[in-house]
């Protein structure tokens, strides 16, 4: 079934005792007071890791060099809300040409030994600043408008945020103000362990002298 963002609204009037509204230009203070935080608080819960609006992309570098510590400059994507990983990744998913591992024993490789303070990136305004060359291969959380995509767990937290948010406004109880928050915190326990079970475990790359430790 469609949803809408005035669905979203709704839900969260429900959770606030509160009649619902027609549209976020209705004629009152509750629809006035969607439109203003609606949009700010869906993009401040999407900043958390969800999967639903996870991008994978390549970003070319720009003709820009940064001034020091870094050889790359990219402009983040225009939807961009958060960054899960930057890294330089070949389109078939492969390691790049060089960086494949040496089968055997390959002998103590100090190559990513590191002696003094170190970033492979930074976000720097609306860029990323890196010494990984082009092109730029990154996982990012976009900003994601159509509620129709929103996973089922988001649109729930989503709901119980806008009325933790706006309790104060709507009926000056502080008693119901704690309890949206705990179910606000439960919902997002709820959506993190759902995205637990969905994922597979991860599994941490070795380095090179962990590399020079096994044999064939």
């Amino acid at each position: 079934m469609a949803i809408s963002d005035v669905d979203i609204a709704n839900l969260a009037l429900t959770k606030l005792g509160a009649a619902p509204i027609a549209s976020f230009s209705d004629n009152n203070t509750k629809a006035a007071a969607f439109q203003r935080t609606y949009y700010m608080l869906r993009d401040d819960l999407q900043r958390r890791r969800w999967n639903f609006n996870r991008v994978y992309t390549s970003l070319p570098a720009l003709d820009f060099v940064p001034p020091f510590e870094y050889q790359y400059a990219y402009q983040l994507p225009a939807d961009y809300l958060r960054l899960e990983l930057a890294a330089q990744v070949s389109p078939n998913g492969n390691p790049p040409q060089g960086q494949i591992p040496t089968v055997g024993m390959p002998g103590v490789d100090l190559s990513d030994y590191q002696n003094g303070r170190s970033q492979d990136y930074r976000i720097v305004g609306l860029q990323i600043w890196a010494n990984i060359p082009p092109p730029l291969s990154i996982i990012y959380g976009k900003k994601e408008t159509d509620p129709n995509k929103f996973d089922s767990f988001f649109v729930k937290a989503f709901a119980t945020y806008l009325a933790w948010q706006l309790c104060e406004q709507f009926t000056n109880s502080n008693q119901k103000k704690d309890a949206l928050e705990r179910e606000f915190n439960a919902s997002i326990y709820l959506a993190l362990n759902g995205k637990a079970i969905e994922l597979p475990p991860e599994r941490i790359p070795d380095d090179t002298w962990m590399l020079s430790r096994i044999s064939s």
